[in-house]
Formats: structure tokens, sequence, C-alpha cells
């Protein structure tokens, strides 16, 4: 688990008009562990970016990440989410209006904090009511442990 101290960095260039852009793309030897088992949807109705997860198969994208940025770091706590820095079929906007609500709209998220970086999806929020359909999580942005850039929050989970 990494200091309190550490943040979270939301790219600043995310949104042009209606459409969320896609991060920056990491294909060759440096890309993460990750974009090998988490590119395409693996289980149809399984939960979606920011759910709280204890496996794989639990989540659309057959990839439960402990210790994600959404979590805290907390290697105890795992989240259903995808790679975003994978290139093509990587963008997190692919799944807005998915989360069963049809209001969701999702995020890529990095850290520089790793070698390599990470990048995950996560959910947009205005406010806590934003994150109900996520059990546990709250609306956190640069007043939590999250830096985020341009006023956009995050669902998360708050560190005790």
């Amino acid at each position: 688990m990494l200091p309190r101290s550490s943040k979270l960095l939301l790219p600043t260039c995310l949104v042009a008009g209606a459409a969320i852009l896609g991060c920056l793309t990491s294909t060759g030897a440096d890309a993460p562990q990750e974009c090998t088992k988490s590119a395409s949807i693996k289980h149809q109705t399984a939960a979606l970016h920011g759910v709280p997860c204890t496996k794989d198969d639990e989540c659309m994208y057959g990839y439960c990440k402990k210790g994600s940025m959404q979590a805290g770091f907390d290697t105890t706590k795992g989240v259903c989410t995808k790679d975003c820095s994978c290139g093509p079929g990587s963008a997190c906007n692919v799944d807005d209006g998915k989360d069963g609500t049809g209001k969701a709209s999702y995020l890529c998220i990095k850290s520089t904090s790793y070698s390599p970086p990470q990048s995950e999806c996560a959910q947009f929020c205005k406010s806590n009511t934003d994150c109900a359909n996520i059990p546990g999580t709250s609306c956190l942005g640069s007043s939590d442990h999250v830096t985020t850039g341009a006023g956009y929050k995050i669902c998360g989970f708050s560190l005790n």
C-alpha cells in the first residue's frame, strides 16, 4: 500500500465535447502486464469498472485488480476494471451506460507511481449519488487520496 501522500493522476485532456478521448497507449515491451488479460469482454453480464470483486470471473473484462488506484492501492481489495493503455479497444468510454442504470460514464485513470505506470477504468462522478451503483464507494477528488485533473472525480473507496 502506498503512503497517504501518494496521489492518483487523472489526465486533464479526457473530454472533447461529448466524447471522452482515449488515453496514451503503450503497446511495446513497456505495456502493463494486465493488457494481455483485459482487452476484451470475457463475461458479458458480469460487473463493470470499480465494482468490488474477489476473483476475475466476477468481472466483465475478466480482471479483478487487487491494489487498484480506486481502492487506494489496498491489495486486500479487488475491483473490476481493465487496463486503458492497451491501444485499440481499451478505451473506458465504450462501456458508458452499461452499468445497469444506463447513466454511468467511465474515465481512464493513470498512476506514474509504478514502473511501468498503471492505468485502469473508473466511474466518473459529480457527487456520492453517482456512486450509488457501486457498494462502499464515494465520489473522490483531489481533496481525498486522489489528485484529479480539471475537477474530475471518480467513485472509489475512502482510506481509513
